[in-house]
């Protein structure tokens, strides 16, 4: 019985540390982004790009049959 609740007791410990650094990193995190390096945007979209649409007509070409 003592050895489980060691057992809990250090994978208590482990979430607390984890969820604790995540929570220092993003309170210590840089406010300017990182230059765009990592995948995140580093500079504002056009207003000219539109996003790709599916017509409403093509939305139900597809459809399944569950007969």
């Amino acid at each position: 019985m003592v050895w489980q609740l060691t057992i809990v007791g250090i994978l208590v410990a482990l979430a607390a540390a984890y969820v604790g650094r995540k929570t220092w990193q993003s309170l210590r995190a840089s406010k300017a982004g990182c230059g765009g390096s990592c995948g995140c945007a580093k500079t504002i979209p056009d207003a000219a790009e539109k996003p790709i649409l599916i017509p409403p007509d093509q939305l139900t070409v597809r459809r399944r049959s569950y007969d």
